[in-house]
C-alpha cells in the first residue's frame, strides 16, 4: 500500500469504476485500487479488478475470477484473503459472496471463511453488506436469509429478479418495464419513480440517488424528504447529504455543484516487464510497493516500452527508465 499527500495526486489513472463510503473516494483503475480520505491517498496494488465494495473499513475485490477481502483498509500490514469458491461468482459485498455451484446457491462468509447452503428455489439472491446474509424475492415477497433465521421482511407489489439491495440492508429497488418501486424496509414505504438511466444507494445512510440526464433526484428515505439537482453530472458515485458525481469538466462534485475534489487525472501505466508503475502519487513505484522515482513527469499521455516509459507533456517527450532515470527526448 502506498500513501501519498492528496496534493500530490496528478495521476490517477482512467478509473474502471468509483465507489463512495462515508467521506472516502474510492477508485479502480488497471494497477490498483485508490482510496481518498481527508487528505491522504492510499494504493494498493492490484492487477485484474472488475469490480469492488467498501463499507465499514471491509473492502472486497473481484479480481481474475477470485474474491479478495480485507478488513483495517487502512492498515497495509493487514493482508487480502483470497477467495475462490466452486462454481459461479453471484454476487459479493464487504461481508459475503454468493456463488452457484450444482444448481444451487452457496454463501461465503469472508471473515469466517465458512460456507452456507441458500435454501432450494431461492432465485438471484443479492449479499447483504452490514452483515453476513442474503435477500431475494420469491412470489411478491421479500425474504432476507442470516446464518440463524430465514423469514419474510416485506411484501411487494412485484416480482422480478431485478432487485437491488442498499449497502445498510434498508432499501431495496425493483425494475419492472418503464417504472422502478423503491422500498425502505423500517417503515415499508414505497416511492415508484420512472426509469432512470442510473442509480446509486446511500452505503451508510437511507438514501437513493436517481439520475435522468443532467437532473438528479435525491430521496432522503428516513425522512421521506425527495429533492431534485440540476448538475452536469456524468456518472453518480455516491449519495450522503447531497448526491456526489463527476461533472462534465472532470471534477467530483456534490450537490448542485460544489467541487469536492478537483486534483486532476492522467493516465497511470505498468510497465510492459509489469515491473514498475508509473502514475501513483506522481511517482514511479515497483511492483512490490517499494518507491522508485520520488518524481516524474506527467503528462497527457504515458506509453510503456521495452526499458521504461514515454512521457508526452504538452510540447516536451521525456523517457523514463524502469529505475528511474529520466531523460528529455524531445522539445517542440
Amino acid at each position: 500500500m502506498f500513501k501519498n499527500s492528496v496534493n500530490d495526486i496528478l495521476s490517477v489513472g482512467l478509473p474502471i469504476l468509483w465507489r463512495v463510503d462515508k467521506s472516502n473516494l474510492i477508485w479502480a483503475d488497471k494497477n490498483g485500487i485508490n482510496i481518498l480520505r481527508e487528505n491522504e491517498v492510499f494504493f494498493l496494488a492490484m492487477l485484474g479488478i472488475t469490480d469492488l465494495t467498501i463499507a465499514d473499513d471491509q473492502i472486497s475485490v473481484v479480481c481474475n475470477g477470485a474474491v479478495y477481502w480485507k478488513t483495517n483498509v487502512w492498515n497495509d500490514s493487514v493482508p487480502f484473503k483470497k477467495f475462490k469458491c466452486s462454481g459461479i461468482l453471484k454476487n459479493h459485498s464487504p461481508t459475503c459472496s454468493i456463488w452457484f455451484n450444482n444448481n444451487r446457491y452457496h454463501l461465503l462468509d469472508n471473515q469466517t471463511e465458512s460456507v452456507h447452503r441458500l435454501p432450494l428455489g431461492v432465485n438471484n439472491p443479492k449479499c447483504t453488506s452490514d452483515t453476513v446474509g442474503a435477500y431475494w424475492i420469491s412470489d411478491t415477497h421479500l425474504y432476507k436469509w442470516t446464518p440463524d433465521t430465514v423469514h419474510a421482511v416485506s411484501h411487494v407489489k412485484k416480482s422480478t429478479e431485478n432487485l437491488s439491495v442498499s449497502g445498510d440492508g434498508t432499501s431495496i429497488l425493483l425494475e419492472d418495464g418503464e417504472k422502478v418501486y423503491v422500498h425502505y424496509l423500517p417503515t415499508n414505504k414505497e416511492y415508484i419513480f420512472e426509469r432512470p438511466d442510473d442509480f446509486i444507494f446511500g452505503h451508510t445512510q437511507p438514501c437513493i440517488t436517481l439520475q435522468y440526464g443532467h437532473v438528479l433526484v435525491l430521496v432522503d428515505l428516513e425522512n421521506d424528504i425527495t429533492r431534485d439537482f440540476e448538475t452536469d453530472a456524468e456518472e453518480l458515485f455516491g449519495c450522503k447529504d447531497l448526491p456526489v458525481y463527476l461533472s462534465e469538466d472532470g471534477k467530483i462534485c456534490e450537490g448542485e455543484g460544489k467541487i469536492i475534489w478537483d486534483c486532476g487525472s492522467n493516465p497511470s501505466r505498468t510497465s510492459s516487464n509489469e515491473s514498475c508503475i508509473y502514475g501513483p502519487g506522481g511517482k514511479l513505484w515497483s511492483i512490490t510497493g517499494q518507491e522508485i522515482a520520488e518524481t516524474v513527469p506527467l503528462g497527457e499521455e504515458v506509453i510503456p516500452c521495452k526499458q521504461g516509459f514515454i512521457v508526452i507533456q504538452m510540447e516536451t517527450i521525456w523517457g523514463v527508465s524502469n529505475q528511474g532515470q529520466v531523460n528529455k527526448l524531445y522539445q517542440m
